[in-house]
Order: structure tokens, then sequence, then C-alpha cells
């Protein structure tokens, strides 16, 4: 009996300690990110309030999602860069227009991308780079970080802090019994199988990169964005290596 009151009380702690970890480790599923460590991430903003995810790929130039800046007036939007918190730090910019796929599809969700252009030309530093954008679809299985201030679950508060998770891309066919949208060669899926790391709403639009740090995606959408997660139901991003959608960006961005 001695040596059993230890056991007890070290189960007890590790329940203590884990549970709420459990409920609060989610981007979904992920840990603090500081925005030196991925630099090109900015927050998009309505009327001074975080809206979206944004990825910096020139110094007065960006991509979100098309669907994050749908039906919103230019003169509303602005963004804050080189912050790990979206309410203070960093610089803001506002933003001068942008440029929605002519093939966006909102009830689909295909061509989910836009282009933004700054009205001011960003001050790069240590906390405000450009990405590389990739050159190809990355292959299946491969790791990629997605970060962002989106919920931490379905219907919850936005962190203050930028946040992160890693998982690895999978197959359409893994992917879309998932989903009631139909997976297109414009869209790429990544997570893992029990659906414990995902993106959430306020995230879209934000940056999907490889462990070289190369742009391979944005955040589009998923099914469910909740906790407990659902086995199979992966992230869906905007596949930035198919090449209609990289001959769209390197056009208008001129890169």
């Amino acid at each position: 009996m001695p040596r059993a009151l230890p056991i007890i009380a070290a189960l007890l702690l590790a329940v203590t300690l884990v549970t709420p970890a459990v409920a609060e480790e989610r981007i979904i599923g992920g840990v603090r990110y500081s925005v030196s460590e991925v630099p090109w991430t900015m927050s998009l903003r309505k009327d001074k309030t975080h809206i979206c995810g944004a990825v910096l790929i020139t110094k007065n130039k960006a991509l979100t999602a098309a669907h994050c800046v749908d039906h919103k007036t230019v003169k509303s939007l602005s963004v804050r860069a080189g912050s790990s918190d979206r309410t203070n730090g960093g610089v803001t910019a506002a933003v001068n227009t942008y440029v929605k796929h002519p093939n966006y599809n909102p009830a689909t969700g295909d061509y989910d991308i836009a282009l933004v252009y700054l009205a001011t030309s960003l001050k790069l530093s240590g906390t405000i780079t450009p990405v590389d954008i990739t050159a190809a679809t990355p292959a299946l299985n491969t790791e990629v970080t997605v970060v962002g201030w989106g919920e931490l679950k379905k219907n919850g508060k936005d962190p203050r802090l930028l946040r992160g998770t890693r998982f690895r891309t999978v197959s359409t066919a893994a992917c879309q019994p998932g989903h009631l949208r139909t997976i297109t060669p414009r869209m790429l899926c990544a997570g893992l199988p029990s659906g414990a790391k995902d993106a959430c709403h306020g995230d879209s639009g934000g940056p999907l990169t490889t462990n070289r740090d190369i742009l391979v995606g944005l955040v589009s959408f998923g099914e469910p964005c909740t906790y407990p997660t659902v086995a199979g139901a992966y992230g869906v991003y905007v596949n930035l290596g198919q090449a209609t959608i990289r001959q769209w960006i390197h056009q208008l961005a001129n890169i």
C-alpha cells in the first residue's frame, strides 16, 4: 500500500496537468509561435479587427483567401505585420486594393485566393519578411506548418497571440470523404487521421509552409473545426503549387 499512494498521486497529477492542455492547445492542436519564426504571417483586419490571416510575398503585396475579402470594402481593410499579438505591436498598413481570382466560386470554395496590394511598402526585418512560394504541389506526406490567430475551438474566442501546429499532407482520396464540397486540383489537404490538429475560423488566408519555409498553401476551409475532433476530416488549403494558381500569382504580383 505505501507504494500505491505515490502512484495514485502521480496519476491524479497527470490528469490535472494534461486535461486543460487538451482543451486549450489548439489552433486546433497547436502551440504558441513567435512571428520571428514565421515573419511572413500577418493579420488581415476589417475596421481594425482581426478577420483572417494574410501572407507577405513582397514588400507591398500579400496573399489571402478570397472569401476573406469577398464583399469587403477596400477602405475597411488593413494588415498588422511584425507582431505575434494580433491586437498591438509591429506595424499596420492600409490596403490599397485587392484582386480575387476570377474563377473564385464561393459555393464550391474553388480558386479561393486573393492578392492584396498594400498602400505602403513594409520595412523588412527579422519579424517582417516575404516568403518564397512553391514551384510545385508538395509530395504526399510532406510535413507542413500552419499558423494563425483563429479560434481554439468551434464558436470560441480568437486567441490574442499567434499559434501554430504541424501535420502532413494527404491525398485527395483520403480527404474527400470528410467533405461535402468536391476537392479539386486547386485544393491541398493536410492534417491528422484523428482530426486532432486543424486550422479554424480566423485562420483563413494564413500560411501553410514546409520545413524549408516554402509557402505551399493558404487556409481555405475544413470540417469540423471543433473538439472532440472528427477522424478523417482533414483541413483544405489553396494549392499554390497548382499551375493555374501559380501562374496567376506570378502574373499579378510580378514575381
